[in-house]
């Protein structure tokens, strides 16, 4: 994940931030998982929530083949939401914690998922903030909006918008079980370092 400079840079951030607060009296304690257990759970949730909008909506307005446009532009607007979701993503961060932008948002690509990460501790409300600005503007925003102007394609772009959303919803289920207060987010996998002072 970390082989250009840019991201073994990024990862040195991390290793220093945590051997800072190592040396200031802080407990430690990773909690995190791999990519493919975070994806598989938190595709089930997103599913599941995506098919509750599914049922809201063909109740409210029952299904017409001929409202759907074309797929070239639904492709298009589907990329435009990936580079959205992650900027999001950045922005929340960049609200809850200190430094420049380019100091603490690091923005990549894992295999074929990208990914926006926080080089700064968080607190778990501006974590939780930021993970779910997505889910909020581009799947239940959007969600709401089709459902006031009537748009079949708007309504499909915001399921498809809650599915990008998988991971997020599971690092959330993660923030809730462990309930930190301030925690810097994790390098390399799904998941977060929780900070802790010692007592």
């Amino acid at each position: 994940m970390w082989n250009s400079e840019k991201e073994q840079a990024a990862y040195k951030k991390y290793a220093d931030t945590r051997t800072v607060y190592a040396n200031n009296g802080y407990n430690i304690v990773e909690v995190s998982v791999s990519m493919l257990k975070a994806n598989v759970f938190g595709m089930i949730a997103a599913i599941a929530i995506a098919y509750i909008f599914h049922a809201v909506y063909y109740h409210l307005f029952p299904l017409d083949q001929s409202a759907y446009t074309s797929t070239p532009l639904m492709l298009m607007l589907l990329l435009a939401s990936i580079v959205i979701h992650e900027l999001l993503h950045g922005v929340f961060f960049s609200m809850f914690t200190s430094g420049t932008w380019r100091d603490k948002i690091h923005f990549g690509i894992n295999k074929i998922s990208p990914y926006c990460s926080c080089t700064k501790p968080i607190s778990a409300v501006g974590y939780a903030c930021a993970g779910l600005a997505p889910f909020a503007i581009l799947g239940m925003g959007m969600f709401v909006l089709s459902i006031q102007i009537n748009s079949r394609y708007l309504f499909m772009l915001s399921l498809y918008n809650i599915l990008f959303c998988s991971g997020d919803l599971f690092m959330i289920a993660l923030l809730l079980k462990h309930r930190p207060k301030e925690i810097l987010d994790h390098p390399s996998r799904y998941g977060f370092y929780i900070l802790k002072r010692k007592t």
